[in-house]
């Protein structure tokens, strides 16, 4: 579920039959074989399961061994999907060294350029690799670089490739798998972008194209993004919730954006939502899709969160949760567990179950999970999800539970290998101590995010391709941390450490660079 239930979906419906449902059957079959098509196969069956470095491997490994020209360009296309899918959510990330989310920088400009430079290389191919090629390439990616644009001029040649597309859908040479992937993209792109009315009119339509198409799963699909549409209130939360890594920035200003908010359109009648039923779920379970059905479960429990009052206890959701990892354990998701845990450790903190050692254990293994085989950026943004649950409780007066979400944010940071943002989450946790009891409780924390901000920067080289904006992000915390040390270490020896390093780094406190 590295792109989500949705576009995840359209990507295993793209698998042979006998592999798009069970995951780890198509893993075992494959496994082990040099063959190119084989290769291009347990590819694409990581790349769905949401183990993203090894599905890039395993495509480099095909494309430099395909002797068919079919074989090579599916094989190209993937890889740089699952490329894509690693860093695509942290915008301006691309390979490097240490720190990993600093020098990884990866800018839609240049991703774009060198993936159209690719494209325009290919000779001509077949309809059917043709269709898959370009939906690979130029669709199934829009959503994640939609979310990740900042400035007009890179969002409309992406809505400029969305007009294109829905004119090759209306002229009906796509493929129904392929068409129904174009309509899905449409219309998480108009819910991305706020346009919630009209994503729900597209999605209806699409019911209505599924149904005249005899496409039950694809019904399923956009009943659960009116589901969806119908549960949030805001447009990020929407993308962390089953999305994840579909965040638009990666500082902490946005933290707030990530909180949950109340259900735009409550039903009339909560009963079928606490207990798990919706008409999505019941199609996906009748058709055996259990990544559909983990997601439903997972909407479920989103939603008979944002229903229910603050002090009720999360026995629905929790129940929910359990059966939705249950459920994605089962269809071979590693990306949709890894979803599901984050959200079972940010319940069992509103429950105030007692915070021992192994939940910390269990953030770091979603963070090692991240660095080692997953999503650096899927991994990344449940990071930023705890951040943002400790927001909405600080906001209700719980510190407690606040500081407990930063450090399972830190512990998947670092289980992550992503200094930076444990360093956002260090100073997330001294600005809590400060502002629940006294700034000089807040130092230590404060000291952490200090350093690692210095450690980050010094390792940088401003100069490099993509770097100068980083380096200038980073002076800025640097100063921002530095200038708060020095209001709340008068009098201690850390007063001093903070002054030299300042001085040492030709930085003012508090200045913007």
């Amino acid at each position: 579920m590295i792109f989500g239930p949705y576009v995840s979906s359209i990507l295993r419906f793209l698998l042979p039959h006998e592999y798009e449902a069970n995951l780890a059957v198509a893993e075992a079959d494959l496994k082990g074989s040099e063959a190119p098509n084989d290769l291009l196969m347990l590819g694409k069956v990581l790349l769905c399961a949401g183990q993203v470095k090894r599905a890039r491997e395993a495509f480099s490994q095909a494309e430099g061994a395909a002797t068919e020209v079919n074989d090579r360009a599916l094989a190209g296309a993937y890889r740089r999907l699952a490329e894509f899918a690693d860093f695509g959510a942290c915008r301006e990330w691309s390979p490097g060294s240490t720190p990993l989310e600093v020098e990884r920088r990866w800018s839609l400009l240049e991703w774009a350029i060198e993936r159209d430079f690719w494209r325009r290389q290919l000779p001509a191919l077949p309809a059917s690799v043709e269709q898959e090629v370009w939906f690979v390439t130029q669709i199934a990616p829009l959503v994640h670089e939609l979310a990740s644009a900042s400035a007009p001029e890179e969002s409309k040649p992406l809505f400029r490739r969305m007009a294109q597309a829905a004119e090759r859908l209306q002229s009906g040479d796509l493929s129904p798998v392929i068409a129904l992937g174009v309509m899905l993209v449409h219309a998480l792109m108009l819910r991305l972008v706020d346009e919630k009315g009209a994503a729900r009119q597209f999605a209806m339509k699409g019911i209505a194209a599924c149904r005249e198409m005899g496409r039950p799963l694809g019904e399923g699909l956009f009943a659960l993004l009116i589901d969806d549409l119908d549960a949030t209130a805001r447009t990020t939360p929407e993308a962390l919730d089953l999305f994840a890594g579909d965040i638009q920035s990666m500082s902490r200003s946005v933290l707030e954006a990530l909180e949950e908010g109340t259900s735009p359109n409550p039903p009339e009648d909560w009963t079928a939502i606490v207990e798990g039923n919706s008409r999505a779920r019941s199609l996906f379970e009748t058709h055996n899709w259990r990544i559909g059905v983990g997601a439903a479960l997972a909407l479920a429990a989103s939603r008979t969160m944002r229903a229910k009052p603050a002090d009720m206890p999360a026995t629905f959701e929790i129940r929910h949760l359990v059966e939705a990892q249950s459920t994605f354990q089962r269809a071979g998701d590693e990306a949709g567990q890894q979803l599901v845990l984050c959200r079972l450790l940010i319940s069992a903190l509103e429950q105030n179950y007692p915070f021992e050692e192994f939940q910390l254990q269990k953030a770091h293994s979603i963070g090692e999970w991240g660095m080692k085989s997953g999503g650096f950026s899927y991994a990344l943004g449940l990071g930023y999800l705890f951040l943002a649950a400790g927001r909405r409780w600080r906001r209700r007066g719980e510190l407690a539970a606040a500081i407990k979400a930063t450090q399972l944010a830190a512990a998947l940071f670092d289980g992550l290998q992503a200094p930076v943002a444990n360093a956002d989450a260090a100073a997330e946790e001294a600005d809590l101590l400060a502002s629940g009891w006294e700034s000089s409780q807040g130092i230590p924390a404060m000291q952490r995010a200090f350093d690692g901000y210095i450690d980050a920067l010094t390792a940088m080289k401003p100069s490099a391709p993509g770097q100068f904006g980083a380096w200038v992000r980073l002076r800025q915390r640097v100063a921002q941390t530095g200038a708060m040390l020095l209001a709340w270490s008068s009098g201690h020896a850390v007063f001093a450490h903070t002054r030299r390093r300042l001085l040492g780094l030709n930085i003012l406190p508090g200045a913007s660079s």
